[in-house]
């Protein structure tokens, strides 16, 4: 039972990391209850987290609109799933080691020498692609660089993006 609690606790953590009114509109029920393929979706998840420390999670519909693909970053994982929550088939998740980033690519909306403007507007939106060797298309997040509700802490993704900068710092020095 306890094994079963401290999943739980991750399922959650994960969850509060995902939920955004369009991925809720998908992901719950009209009861507010997780969809059936969301709730196995983040048993998967949390068994393949283990441990780690959820640090970033992203949400995002694929092409076409009905298939959604999520995203969890720890420290030492990357987590991939790519469902189509019409589909009647368990999902399934990848992951990989975090340290075997061996691409990035990375725009901003954003002027950094905009003196006239306040600050708060940096960096704007940021497009964020990233190649693992190990998953078999790439990871595109799409997402605001700037945080809002505390103005003097970066947003989620710029704390990732410094990360993951220095993961592939760090496998081009041992390369």
């Amino acid at each position: 039972m306890a094994q079963q609690s401290k999943h739980f606790d991750i399922s959650t953590a994960i969850d509060l990391h995902l939920s955004n009114y369009n991925f809720d509109a998908v992901s719950l029920t009209s009861e507010h209850k997780y969809q059936p393929w969301y709730a196995t979706l983040l048993s998967t998840v949390a068994l393949l987290v283990a441990d780690e420390e959820v640090i970033y999670a992203h949400s995002n519909y694929g092409v076409p609109k009905t298939d959604v693909r999520i995203v969890v970053f720890t420290n030492n994982l990357v987590v991939v799933a790519d469902v189509d929550p019409n589909a009647d088939v368990v999902p399934v998740a990848r992951s990989v080691p975090r340290g075997s980033l061996v691409g990035m690519k990375l725009s901003a909306s954003e002027r950094i020498d905009t003196r006239d403007r306040r600050s708060n507007e940096w960096p704007g939106t940021l497009n964020l692609v990233l190649t693992y060797p190990r998953l078999p298309d790439s990871i595109e997040i799409v997402e605001s660089g700037v945080n809002r509700y505390a103005a003097d802490q970066s947003a989620p993704i710029v704390t990732l993006i410094e990360g993951l900068s220095a993961d592939l710092a760090h496998s081009r020095a041992i390369g």
